[in-house]
C-alpha cells in the first residue's frame, strides 16, 4: 500500500509539474517573451550581480542553456552584463530598468496565478503543503548529490 501510495505522488506531482511548466511556457509566449525569461529575471532581480556560471547553478540548468537566455536578455534590454571591479575577466549580471519592470508586470501576474491556483487550499494546507515540499526538496537534493557522487566513484561522471 505505501509503495502504491508513494507511486501516486510521484505520477501526480510530476504531472503538476509538466503542466504548471508548459503553462508558463505558454505565459512566455503569449507575451512575446523569451524562453526562461521570467524565472531568470525573478532570479537576478533577488540576487544582482551574479555571474553567469553563478545564475546557471543556482537556476539547476546547464551553463549552456542559460547562456542562450542571458544573451536574448541582454539584446531585448532586460539585463547588462558588468564588468567586475576586482577582476576584470568576469562580467556580473544585472536587470536594465526595462528589466526591472518586466519582471515587476511578470511577478503581478504570477501572485494572481498563483493565487488561483492555491485558491482550494485552506491557509493551513498551504503551510502543511510548503512543509512537505520543503522536506521533498532537500530530500530531493541530497539524492542528487549522492548519484554524483556514486557515478564520480564509479569512474562515470556524467551524472
Amino acid at each position: 500500500m505505501a509503495e502504491e501510495i508513494n507511486e501516486e505522488l510521484f505520477h501526480r506531482s510530476m504531472r503538476l509539474q509538466r503542466q504548471l511548466t508548459q503553462m508558463g511556457m505558454r505565459y512566455e509566449k503569449l507575451h512575446g517573451g523569451i524562453r526562461g525569461q521570467n524565472r531568470t529575471l525573478a532570479l537576478l532581480s533577488k540576487n544582482e550581480g551574479m555571474k553567469q556560471a553563478e545564475l546557471a547553478r543556482f537556476a539547476r540548468v546547464r551553463p549552456s542553456s542559460i547562456s542562450e537566455v542571458v544573451d536574448r536578455l541582454e539584446k531585448h534590454g532586460l539585463i547588462e552584463r558588468r564588468r567586475d571591479n576586482s577582476d576584470h575577466r568576469v562580467f556580473r549580471l544585472y536587470l536594465t530598468e526595462k528589466g526591472r519592470e518586466q519582471n515587476e508586470r511578470n511577478h503581478t501576474h504570477w501572485l494572481g496565478f498563483v493565487g488561483e491556483l492555491m485558491s482550494p487550499l485552506s491557509e493551513e494546507e498551504k503551510a502543511g503543503y510548503l512543509r512537505i515540499l520543503t522536506k521533498l526538496d532537500k530530500q530531493a537534493l541530497l539524492l542528487e548529490q549522492r548519484m554524483e557522487k556514486n557515478a564520480k566513484a564509479e569512474g562515470g561522471g556524467h551524472a
